[in-house]
């Protein structure tokens, strides 16, 4: 990401080690394009919980996509962690 002139922003995890909807939302804001959770030792994210962020309508009132993609879809897109599909 950073590559590509991303700004990467890490958000805290909860007790069990999944990545916080609440400081996800927190982090959010109008560059914001994609959100990335990692499911660790494949215990895995709340997704339902995180989607519900991005389908927020405060966060999607924020969304400003940078190409015809993204405002395509018309919303901050929700990656799943594909690094254990690729071998990694």
């Amino acid at each position: 990401a950073m590559n590509m002139g991303a700004k990467v922003v890490m958000v805290d995890v909860k007790d069990d080690f999944t990545i916080d909807p609440d400081k996800i939302k927190a982090a959010i804001n109008e560059h914001t394009k994609v959100i990335l959770p990692v499911d660790i030792g494949g215990y895995p994210c709340d997704y339902d919980a995180i989607r519900a962020v991005v389908d927020d309508p405060e966060v999607k009132a924020l969304y400003r996509p940078a190409s015809g993609r993204q405002k395509q879809l018309g919303r901050i897109m929700l990656l799943a962690d594909a690094a254990h599909s690729l071998g990694a």
